[in-house]
């Protein structure tokens, strides 16, 4: 039958005509929603600039759902004319069908008419039989074809009105939008341009809740069911910062450090001290929390970002109770802190121990400090930095100046061992910390630098988002406070922000420790606030500007770049004294004071701060190698911004680096920074236990990587007579600072190894460093124990640089052979760059491939080298002998007849030659530098 050899497309008229009004309808109801005709309305409680902000959102969405509405129409039409493909397709198949059916009965026709006119086994018969069976099978070929033919154009119809759909679809959500799932596709119909709208209904729900917030706050007297319902109904708004900020409104800190002060006198019973509830730990944590947002903090957490995103966009059109501002809320509140952070209170008498006075910076920095641990995306805000209204200083410098009054590391150690006197959490349940972590808990300004530093959230890469943006105006505000000077004196006078805190806070005057965390806290601050900046700037010129000094647009540009150039400054004083700082805690301390491996005292008990000083110094490799160019003068450079320093530099003094590169200085004690290597190949931090690379280490590779960049950049130059020199000169200070950098594990070593090391092998080190670096007319003998032979001049200059009577033999050989390392490090280089000019080399015909060849077929093959090599092997993979014969036969250094080759090439043996020597001397130089280092500036 046809209906069975040709099956009739289904009927889906019913079904597709409901979707196409289903399209239609879903159109029309997005173009009629509220959002849509309501363009003008505005949250009532908004005002001013928060209203303007909301109508602009408003049409924007209502924009959006507009487009949206009108993409549904083109799908619907597209359905529509499936449709009537799919009915047009019907009618023809049934048509087929029919023709198939009349074709089946023109056979039995034609056999039933053969079998009446013809006999069986007649000829005649089986003819007609084949006509009548070919006929039908030609019928029914043709219309399976028409029938294939019709289906694929409806296939393609069904493609079409498939595409036409999908291209309706895409005017409004991307392919790539529709893998992201529901959460990419909502973001590709509002985007992220409309967040006033949550920061609208949360403000508003702010408003309605805070007076009772406040009010539970400041009921007394609190009992353990109050705190607990408290925890329940409103913990979770204290870390928004829409609520914080209306909380603020109406409470002060006075109110907030007297809650936290009767939460936890409900945990206890008075007269016996027992546990009774531990409700007060949560309340107090959480209390955290709200201090640090109502001081304008920002909770940048998972699930607060996008809160705080808007949050950031709309704070400065807000306005609360009595018209108050946020911005002047949170001022309010900041005046408050410094008001009552100086102000007694009482600590609850818990049983037996007895009550102990408090001060307010103590509840703040308790209660903001276990925020800060619960959450690593919490922060305080610009303001918290910023000098405060009405205020000579910031809240953080008065914190700063409290705790050198009143704390300090010892107070702090004291309170550790008898927690129940002054800690306002941490005393029960699952929370209770032993005394080791109640030393973190009761270090103030540890706490205070655990809520500055970079949110762990924000990725590291965005400089751009809403969030970026709002976070680099806080650390501009946090950098310009690392750069003030303290309130009090220091070693009498007042001292750079940063360098007190580094090495001068707490026991670290004294070459102790400066925190509780080893220093954990601070390094990370210095480290985000030291980054160079993301931007460079060129000085505006007025004359460029059509009213020059008057034009309003010159006058923006150049305030623009003031605020630049002080930030960049900041970040370069930032790092020039946290090395500073740390240099000073390492002079304090008494050298091996541990017995630790030779490990400084200060060191030893800053740890975690001398790891975070490799990432600090690492990107200023450059800059230190500037310092060491000109080690005769003064030294410096004033963080001076030229066309040199794109950003502003490292000024420290050669008194400074000689400090630094001393025996027990900076980078001595960095190469006891030894994390354990947990993953991976050591290269990248998380390969390390703590998330650092070894600070030495990193460094000093960064050091020769940029070495080796700028001594290609510098003998790529073109020839002059003045060639050898400019390089010589301009890698001087690279040279200066590799050696000084290769000697520190030596110097590190020398402090450890009090054994003697047998005679032998420092007369071998001599012989070798003799020969390496004074040419010697004759043999001199070697014998005894004493070193009173007839050694050529250049020995002796060695004895008296290696032979002070504080050196041992083990010392004196260690010394040795890493100069001899570095030495020959630093020449290797040169050469390496100089041998990988491209091209003809200066007074040659021959390019270097041609010259190679000369090599490899004369004093090459002698010395081993494929005669018939395409090029010369890297230099790495060279002998000893054989590299000396290549640099010699390119340099010039040696005869013709003594390498049993032949050459006409002679240009760029004095180049080589000139370049050698002018580096020789500029290493020399240095090595006077930092001999005097290690002899007049260690401990």
């Amino acid at each position: 039958m046809g209906s069975v050899a040709l099956r009739q497309v289904p009927d889906i008229a019913s079904e597709a005509e409901k979707c196409a009004s289903e399209f239609r309808k879903t159109g029309t109801a997005v173009g009629n929603t509220q959002v849509a005709k309501n363009k003008d309305s505005v949250p009532e409680e908004w005002t001013g600039a928060a209203a303007d902000a909301a109508s602009d959102e408003i049409m924007k969405l209502g924009a959006k759902t507009k487009t949206l509405s009108e993409a549904f129409d083109p799908a619907a039409d597209a359905v529509d004319t499936w449709i009537s493909e799919v009915d047009t397709t019907r009618t023809t198949v049934t048509s087929l069908q029919e023709q198939w059916d009349e074709a089946i009965s023109t056979y039995d026709r034609a056999i039933s008419d053969a079998k009446k006119h013809y006999t069986a086994g007649d000829p005649s018969r089986k003819i007609q039989f084949d006509i009548a069976a070919q006929t039908a099978v030609d019928t029914q070929n043709n219309l399976k074809k028409q029938y294939n033919e019709q289906l694929d154009t409806l296939a393609a119809a069904a493609q079409t009105a498939a595409n036409s759909i999908n291209a309706a679809r895409q005017t409004i959500v991307s392919d790539e939008a529709m893998q992201r799932g529901r959460s990419g596709v909502g973001v590709a119909l509002f985007g992220s341009d409309t967040p006033i709208l949550s920061g609208a209904a949360q403000w508003a729900d702010a408003q309605e809740k805070a007076p009772e917030i406040a009010e539970a706050l400041k009921k007394r007297p609190l009992t353990a069911a109050d705190v607990d319902a408290f925890n329940s109904k409103y913990g979770e708004y204290l870390d928004n910062p829409y609520y914080a900020v209306a909380i603020a409104q109406y409470v002060n800190v006075d109110d907030l450090n007297k809650a936290a002060l009767a939460a936890l006198q409900t945990g206890y019973d008075q007269k016996t001290g027992f546990l009774i509830s531990s409700g007060y730990e949560t309340f107090n944590r959480n209390l955290g929390s709200l201090m640090v947002m109502a001081a304008g903090g920002s909770n940048l957490s998972e699930n607060m970002a996008d809160t705080q995103k808007s949050f950031d966009m709309l704070s400065g059109a807000l306005v609360g109770r009595n018209g108050e501002s946020v911005e002047q809320t949170v001022q309010k509140n900041l005046s408050q802190l410094m008001e009552f952070g100086w102000q007694e209170y009482e600590h609850p008498k818990i049983g037996v121990h007895s009550s102990a006075t408090m001060y307010g910076y103590d509840i703040f920095t308790q209660l903001t400090g276990a925020a800060a641990r619960d959450n690593k995306s919490l922060v305080l805000g610009p303001g918290f930095y910023d000098r405060v209204d009405g205020k000579n200083k910031s809240v953080f410098a008065d914190i700063v100046d409290w705790d050198h009054q009143h704390t300090g590391v010892t107070t702090t150690d004291y309170m550790a061992q008898h927690p129940s006197e002054y800690a306002l959490f941490g005393l029960a349940g699952k929370e209770k910390l032993t005394p080791e972590q109640f030393k973190s808990v009761f270090d103030p300004v540890q706490s205070v630098l655990e809520l500055s530093d970079r949110p762990d959230s924000l990725n590291a890469d965005d400089h751009q988002s809403i969030l970026a943006q709002h976070e680099e105006a806080r650390m501009r505000a946090v950098r310009s406070v690392l750069n003030v000077d303290t309130s009090f004196d220091v070693g009498g006078s007042k001292m750079n922000m940063t360098r007190y805190l580094t090495g001068w806070r707490g026991n670290a005057a004294g070459g102790g420790a400066a925190y509780q965390d080893l220093g954990d806290a601070l390094g990370d601050v210095v480290n985000d606030a030291s980054q160079y900046g993301t931007e460079t700037m060129k000085r505006p010129v007025a004359d460029n500007y059509p009213l020059g000094l008057q034009d309003p647009q010159y006058v923006a540009d150049q305030t623009a770049y003031n605020r630049w150039t002080i930030d960049e400054t900041n970040r370069a004083k930032i790092a020039q004294n946290f090395m500073l700082g740390y240099q000073d805690g390492l002079d304090h301390s008494s050298w091996n004071d541990w017995g630790n491996k030779g490990e400084d005292n200060f060191g030893h008990s800053n740890s975690k701060m001398r790891s975070w000083m490799g990432s600090v110094v690492a990107p200023r490799v450059s800059e230190l190698a500037d310092l060491l160019t000109d080690t005769k003068g003064t030294g410096g450079n004033g963080n001076i911004i030229d066309e040199t320093h794109k950003h502003a530099p490292l000024d420290l003094s050669n008194q400074d680096l000689k400090r630094m590169f001393s025996k027990t200085g900076l980078f001595t004690d960095l190469t006891h920074d030894q994390p354990t290597l947990i993953s991976g190949d050591g290269t990248n931090d998380s390969d390390y236990e703590g998330g650092h690379r070894p600070a030495w280490s990193r460094i000093n590779s960064e050091a020769w990587k940029d070495y080796r960049l700028e001594l290609k950049q510098q003998v790529n130059a073109e020839y002059g007579t003045s060639w050898a020199s400019t390089v010589a000169r301009k890698t001087a200070g690279w040279q200066t600072l590799i050696n000084g950098l290769d000697e520190a594990p030596v110097n590190a070593k020398l402090a450890e190894d009090n054994e003697m090391v047998a005679r032998n092998k420092v007369i071998r080190g001599m012989i070798d460093y003799a020969v390496d670096r004074a040419p010697l007319e004759q043999p001199f003998p070697i014998g005894g124990a004493d070193f009173d032979y007839g050694v050529k001049t250049g020995v002796d200059a060695f004895l008296d640089k290696y032979a002070p009577t504080d050196l041992s033999d083990a010392d004196m050989a260690r010394r040795i052979e890493q100069e001899k390392n570095t030495s020959a490090a630093v020449k290797d280089a040169v050469t390496d760059a100089f041998l990988a000019r491209k091209g003809v080399l200066a007074g040659s015909d021959q390019t270097k491939a041609e010259l190679d060849r000369e090599f490899l077929s004369g004093n090459g093959a002698h010395l081993g080298l494929n005669s018939f090599a395409a090029e010369m092997p890297p230099l790495e993979k060279l002998t000893d002998d054989q590299r000396e014969a290549y640099v010699r036969f390119l340099g010039g250094a040696i005869k013709d007849e003594d390498i049993n080759a032949k050459t006409s090439y002679v240009g760029d043996k004095t180049a080589l030659g000139a370049l050698q020597h002018d580096v020789n001397q500029e290493i020399a130089t240095g090595e006077e530098f930092l001999e005097d280092a290690k002899e007049h500036y260690s401990k």
